[in-house]
């Protein structure tokens, strides 16, 4: 049926999706050009201040054995401190309760350093803490930590965990 105005009924519906595909493209390429969609922290530490814009940072935890993966994050820092986020089944979860140490660098998407590496460590939140990183994750990537990341992580029934990390010198200690 076609409307006074010219057009049928159903044109509002298509218009509405080309808008919102149109807008989701857009902060699609504004996050690739290096854009943040988000807020973003400050960091009161020269150990934190490269890593405030960064969108990705690589964690590399350790084995049992010694070997040492590294995964992509995304990381969220405030003041002396920056927050992460994993899932409690994830083999990086089970790796830091062993060891908390690990190594921290920027890095593209996939995982790839960037930068030179850090070392750090991890401490789980809970209660107010969780709820402070959860806050400041959902702050810096609106669309990925507060709305995807919470979503998957619910359907696929696993507890979301966040971590602080705070700058260490175990690398010093470990030679000393």
């Amino acid at each position: 049926m076609v409307t006074a105005l010219g057009g049928r009924n159903s044109d509002w519906v298509l218009l509405g999706s080309v808008s919102v595909l149109v807008a989701l493209a857009l902060a699609l390429r504004l996050c690739q050009l290096g854009y943040m969609v988000g807020r973003v922290g400050t960091a009161a530490s020269a150990v934190w201040a490269p890593l405030v814009r960064q969108k990705t940072i690589a964690v590399t935890t350790y084995r049992r054995d010694g070997t040492a993966p590294t995964s992509p994050v995304s990381i969220a820092v405030d003041g002396d401190h920056a927050y992460v986020r994993t899932w409690h089944t994830s083999w990086k979860a089970k790796r830091l309760r062993r060891n908390p140490n690990v190594l921290i660098a920027p890095s593209t998407p996939e995982g790839r350093p960037t930068g030179p590496a850090t070392p750090a460590k991890a401490r789980l939140l809970d209660g107010a803490e969780a709820v402070r990183a959860r806050r400041l994750l959902a702050a810096k990537y609106p669309l990925l930590q507060a709305a995807m990341v919470p979503l998957s992580h619910r359907l696929m029934r696993v507890r979301t965990l966040h971590y602080e990390l705070t700058a260490s010198g175990y690398i010093d200690d470990m030679l000393h």
